[in-house]
């Protein structure tokens, strides 16, 4: 399953950018987040490894993320794996004339099993998640030149 989202952030690209990527910010923005362990690599550079640990409700999920490929601030990639999916995360930052910045997200999802069959029926479900993210992201970023 692939689909793509994008948003407008009222943020010079550069300023987005590090703000997406700095860990102590992740905290405010990504729901349900408790804890990054780094694995191996130079932390938030390609070929970088995290364990990444959320609390959604009663449940708690645990995955690994890995940066593909470090292109900021024009794009960066990353692979997320957990149970049953991997999710190959494309994220595209185009300054504007207007001095914010586009975010276009591609998200490229492979799943097995239940997860397989949960994509089947709720495609939407993953699509609108993603948007909700990004919205996040972008009122706490904006909220940050306040």
């Amino acid at each position: 399953m692939k689909y793509q989202n994008e948003i407008y952030i009222d943020l010079p690209r550069e300023r987005l950018t590090r703000i997406f990527m700095d860990p102590v910010h992740m905290e405010q923005w990504q729901e349900g987040l408790q804890r990054r362990d780094h694995l191996e690599g130079d932390s938030g550079k390609e070929g970088s490894r995290t364990r990444i640990k959320y609390k959604l409700g009663k449940d708690e999920l645990e995955m690994e993320e890995e940066i593909l490929r470090d292109q900021l601030p024009d794009e960066i990639t990353f692979l997320y794996r957990v149970r049953g999916v991997e999710n190959t995360c494309e994220n595209h930052f185009e300054s504007r004339e207007t001095g914010g910045t586009r975010w276009i997200q591609i998200n490229d999802f492979r799943m097995r099993g239940f997860m397989k069959l949960m994509a089947f029926l709720a495609p939407g479900a993953f699509r609108k998640q993603t948007e909700e993210d990004m919205k996040r992201f972008k009122e706490y970023a904006e909220s940050l030149d306040s």
